[in-house]
C-alpha cells in the first residue's frame, strides 16, 4: 500500500455536481472535506476527572459549532484523567487529558457548515488553559474540480 505524506495536491481531476458538494466546505478557491483542529491546552488548572463537566463542555461545544451530536462516550482513568469522543454527524470531537501534566488535547474535525473553531473557544472557556497551541488543517482539499 502506498502512502503519500505531506503532499500539496491530489493530482486527480474530479467532476461533480454541485448538490454532491453539500457536505464539503469552501474557502476562496479551496474545496475541501472539512476543517480539522488540533488543540493542545497547557497548564490547565484542575478539573481533569469531572465527567459531568466534560460532557457539558462537549455538548455546548457541539451546539456552538452548529454541529449535530450523535453520541458521547467518556472513560475516566484511575488516578485522574479522561478520554472520550463526541461522535457527530459532521465527524467528531475527541479528548484526552493528562492530569499529572496539566495538559489536555482536543481533536475537532467537522465538515459542511459547522464551525469547529467555535467548539475550541467553548472548551477554552470551560478549562481555562494558560497556554494553547492550535493547528488548523483543511482535510481532503480538492485542487482540480469541475462542477457540472
Amino acid at each position: 500500500m502506498k502512502t503519500n505524506i505531506n503532499t500539496e495536491s491530489n493530482n486527480h481531476k474530479i467532476r461533480i455536481t454541485k448538490d454532491k458538494l453539500d457536505h464539503f466546505s469552501q474557502d476562496g478557491n479551496d474545496i475541501f472535506a472539512g476543517t480539522h483542529i488540533i488543540a493542545d491546552f497547557f497548564d490547565v488548572p484542575g478539573k481533569f476527572d469531572c465527567m459531568v463537566m466534560m460532557e457539558k463542555a462537549l455538548r455546548e461545544a457541539v451546539i456552538e459549532a452548529n454541529a449535530t451530536l450523535l453520541h458521547i462516550h467518556l472513560h475516566p482513568f484511575d488516578g485522574g484523567g479522561i478520554t472520550g469522543v463526541a461522535a457527530l454527524a459532521e465527524s467528531h470531537i475527541t479528548v484526552h487529558t493528562w492530569e499529572e501534566l496539566s495538559f489536555m488535547s482536543f481533536d475537532v474535525f467537522m465538515c459542511g457548515e459547522s464551525e469547529p473553531l467555535k467548539a475550541i473557544e467553548v472548551l477554552k472557556k470551560y478549562y481555562q488553559p494558560n497556554d494553547t497551541k492550535i493547528q488548523v488543517i483543511k482535510r481532503g482539499i480538492i485542487k482540480d474540480v469541475e462542477i457540472i
